[in-house]
Formats: C-alpha cells, sequence, structure tokens
C-alpha cells in the first residue's frame, strides 16, 4: 500500500512539473489581442449626443478602451446616405443661378451631383432656392410637373419677364434715329 501511495505521489509530482511548464510557457508569451464584438444602434442625427454617449457605454462594457478601435466601429455606423446627402447639399449650397437659363442651371447641379443624389425632391429643392422669387412663386403653383417641365417653364417665365429695352428717339435734320441704352442688369 506504500508503494501504492508512492506510485500516486510521483504520478502527482510529474503532473505538477508538466503544468508548471505549461504555466511558465503561457506567461512568457506576448499578450494576445482578442476580438470583441460590440453591437452600436444605429446613428440618431436628430440626437447625435444621446447616441455617442450609448456608444460610449457599449464601448466601455466591452472592454474597449483603444481610440482607432472605437473610431473605426463609429465610422462603420454612420448611415451612408446621411452623409451622401449633407456631401450633396454642401456640394451644391454655394451654385447660384448667374447668367444661366434655369434648364442650364438645373443640368449644371445634376452634372455636379451625379450618381451620388438619387432623391429627386432634394434636387428640385435645392433648384428652386435659387431661382429668383417671383419665379418661386409661379412654380410654386405646379407641385404636379416634373423637374425637368418645371425647368422649361421657368424659362418661358424668364423670357417673358425679361426687361423691354430702354432706347432713345432723336430726330435730328429730318431722320429720326432710335437708340438702344444699355441697363445695368
Amino acid at each position: 500500500m506504500a508503494e501504492a501511495l508512492e506510485d500516486k505521489i510521483k504520478k502527482m509530482l510529474s503532473q505538477k512539473a508538466v503544468l508548471e511548464q505549461e504555466l511558465e510557457s503561457l506567461s512568457n508569451k506576448k499578450s494576445e489581442n482578442c476580438k470583441v464584438s460590440v453591437r452600436l444602434p444605429p446613428f440618431w442625427p436628430d440626437k447625435p449626443a444621446v447616441w455617442f454617449a450609448q456608444v460610449e457605454a457599449q464601448f466601455e462594457i466591452a472592454g474597449i478602451v483603444a481610440d482607432r478601435t472605437k473610431y473605426n466601429y463609429v465610422v462603420g455606423q454612420i448611415d451612408h446616405k446621411l452623409a451622401e446627402a449633407q456631401k450633396v447639399r454642401k456640394l451644391l449650397s454655394d451654385e447660384e443661378l448667374g447668367d444661366r437659363k434655369p434648364t442650364q442651371f438645373l443640368r449644371h447641379l445634376r452634372s455636379l451631383a451625379r450618381d451620388s443624389l438619387s432623391d429627386q425632391g432634394i434636387l428640385r429643392q435645392l433648384w428652386l432656392q435659387r431661382l429668383p422669387q417671383s419665379i418661386q412663386a409661379i412654380l410654386a403653383s405646379q407641385p404636379e410637373l416634373t423637374l425637368d417641365k418645371l425647368a422649361e417653364l421657368a424659362d418661358k417665365i424668364v423670357e417673358l419677364s425679361a426687361p423691354a429695352p430702354i432706347c432713345a428717339v432723336t430726330h435730328t435734320a429730318g431722320f429720326l434715329a432710335v437708340e438702344k441704352i444699355p441697363t445695368m442688369s
């Protein structure tokens, strides 16, 4: 019985030595990155401060402290359509009608927006806002027209509302002369 007990002790000491070696080899290894998954709520454009507070709480719960990891999660969560609409709005906000016809201006806005603006309602709004107030008032009564038809109507309104030229008539030595006076437009 003493021999059996001695064998068990030797076996246990042998197992202890193996476990100590494994423990030592594990402690010598460099720490490995552990991947943690965080599920963030969709971005709330109307309440961004609340959204960021919730995101920070999720990061804390998951033990994420690296700013780069946080940044990557946040960027991955922002709605692409929202970012795209803001980009287009900014891109088009500085454009003015200038000397162009309304149809030309609409084509210009479309070329700036390219494929990034799929909502014609936003383009319609931006285009209308840049027309003169008098033309906006007339076009507002035509909500059923397509944007292209509205632009054609705006062209006709501009043509019809163009100021008539101012002329000076002089009579000298039996001749009548009509001279167009340049305007400041």
